[in-house]
């Protein structure tokens, strides 16, 4: 069993699994989907955003307590939002 000591440790490692029953008749390719529904905020957007996160704190742009905007309408806002609050950030949604 996987143990993550905080939420960005849960993220990626996604398996991936055989889509059997997907190809068409005569297709001899075997058809493989990773199931990114896996992370933690049930989306890809944890990889970006993790990865976005890691880079500005890296860079010195981004320090605990500044607050990030993040312009979107789903999925994007969610991860962000879950991980800057692990990551001592705050976050401001704001639908473009």
């Amino acid at each position: 069993m996987r143990v993550c000591r905080d939420l960005t440790e849960c993220i990626g490692g996604t398996p991936v699994i055989l889509l059997s029953r997907v190809k068409p008749g005569d297709v001899k390719a075997e058809i493989w989907g990773k199931m990114e529904f896996l992370n933690p905020t049930g989306s890809v957007k944890d990889r970006m955003a993790l990865y976005m996160l890691k880079r500005a704190v890296e860079r010195g742009e981004l320090r605990p307590g500044m607050t990030i905007v993040v312009p979107t309408t789903g999925n994007t806002g969610i991860a962000f939002s879950a991980l800057a609050s692990v990551m001592g950030f705050r976050v401001l949604i704001v639908i473009p």
